[in-house]
């Protein structure tokens, strides 16, 4: 009886041809829902081949790039620049559909995939900001689907995504979840997607783990393409992304300038345009070949004066941190400091914090503990009730500044004698600096 009704309930599934959303597919075709597989293309006719071969063909130098250098001449990866995630043959997406018995469609997404994922990488890259482009990928997939549910008068949508999709009873708010693979969570890819879609989405993979799902397409018996490693983040410290922008922006953009230390105010070394950097980075190499100090770390750019700003790891660390656009439960009691776990990145870690709520969609989140390094600014914020199984995404926001908290002012680079932390990590830090320590250059 209960397998006739959801005969009657359409889903429409987004399909790659991979693992985890072909065993999405057939468990909800098991359960008997009326289930339609959709692939959505997006790189295709997108990526700037002309670009990509011009890497491929010069990048037979340096493994590590020079700053004077011109960018088609450093050392590229030989991967393609999109990730495996995205679909490269969709007559094997079909094929898996007409294995499944499912019927089938493609969609070509590449106007919105390059308006709301690959220019806002290029427009990050240009203004000095960190870009997470997994979320933003995975906010357009979801919604192209939603879209295509609409005009199949489809009731929902589903993904394989490792997450959970939890109704609030008492407000109608849905929060996503960690699933039950804390390896493989992919929460955080979800962490902006808005409550249309959320109400709307099915995410069968919910309850299981990766072995799980590995062990049941084995019975299934279906060739599907090699599955990607569903928590790395895409372009972020690709070295074929300024190339990218060089290929896709107008050069008057490329703003040259300095790279100048911090807590000296002194001038490194000039570079070539601020698009070639990003915030974190380290291992920087200078074109007499002479490295700057591998514990050199990029904190912050400036795009009007081209100046990218270097600091020593031991100078880094953040106790607070300040975000905008946050997104929560409108039925929450913002009035007092919540206590919530934040994950931010990749990081496979969440860290205990407390929440104060401002005015216009703002937050300022104060860590339990000190913390080594730094958080740039562009990152998304996840903030979870809990580290463990089923813990609730609560709210989520873009951080605009984080660091150590000094006279009520959130400070990103702070001197050494100043950072918190505790006795053997300073020692721990002495000794990394002593061993990395590089005699003084002149330019």
């Amino acid at each position: 009886m209960e397998s006739s009704k959801k005969k009657n309930i359409k889903v429409v599934i987004g399909m790659t041809g991979r693992r985890d959303s072909t065993v999405a597919a057939y468990l909800l075709k098991k359960q008997g829902y009326d289930c339609i597989g959709l692939a959505l293309l997006l790189n295709d006719e997108l990526l700037p081949i002309k670009a990509q071969k011009a890497a491929e063909k010069k990048a037979i130098e340096a493994e590590e790039f020079n700053l004077n250098d011109s960018y088609a001449e450093r050392k590229m990866p030989k991967e393609p620049l999109y990730s495996r995630c995205h679909i490269s043959d969709i007559e094997k997406v079909k094929d898996v559909c007409d294995h499944l018995d499912i019927p089938f469609y493609g969609v070509k997404a590449q106007e919105i995939f390059k308006s709301e994922v690959m220019d806002n990488v290029i427009s990050c890259r240009l203004g000095g900001s960190s870009f997470q482009s997994c979320i933003n990928c995975n906010q357009v997939k979801l919604s192209v689907l939603m879209e295509k549910a609409e005009s199949l008068g489809a009731d929902f949508i589903a993904t394989g995504h490792y997450s959970k999709v939890i109704k609030n009873q008492t407000t109608g708010f849905f929060n996503i979840a960690k699933g039950n693979d804390p390896e493989n969570d992919q929460s955080y890819l979800l962490s902006r997607v808005n409550q249309d879609i959320l109400q709307k989405l099915m995410l069968p993979l919910a309850e299981m783990r990766v072995e799980e799902v590995e062990k049941l397409l084995k019975l299934i018996d279906i060739k599907t393409q090699p599955s990607s490693e569903g928590t790395k983040m895409c372009y972020g410290s690709d070295p074929r992304v300024p190339l990218l922008v060089e290929y896709c922006a107008s050069e008057s953009l490329f703003k040259p300038g300095h790279l100048s230390i911090a807590a000296e105010d002194t001038i490194l070394a000039d570079h070539k345009g601020i698009h070639n950097f990003y915030l974190g980075q380290n291992k920087l190499k200078l074109a007499s070949e002479k490295n700057i100090d591998p514990d050199f770390h990029i904190i912050d750019i400036a795009p009007s004066s081209g100046t990218v700003y270097l600091a020593h790891s031991a100078e880094l660390a953040f106790t607070h941190c300040q975000l905008q656009r946050i997104r929560y439960d409108n039925e929450m009691d913002i009035t007092k400091p919540i206590e919530l776990f934040a994950k931010i990145g990749s990081s496979k870690e969440l860290l205990a914090c407390t929440v104060f709520i401002k005015n216009s969609r703002s937050a300022i989140l104060r860590f339990k503990k000190a913390q080594p390094g730094m958080l740039s600014k562009g990152l998304v914020v996840a903030l979870y009730s809990k580290q463990s199984i089923g813990g609730k995404l609560i709210m989520s926001g873009f951080i605009s500044i984080a660091g150590v908290l000094e006279n009520n002012k959130i400070k990103t680079y702070v001197p050494p004698e100043i950072v918190p932390m505790d006795e053997e990590e300073a020692k721990k830090r002495e000794k990394e600096k002593k061993a990395n320590a590089l005699p003084d250059f002149h330019f």
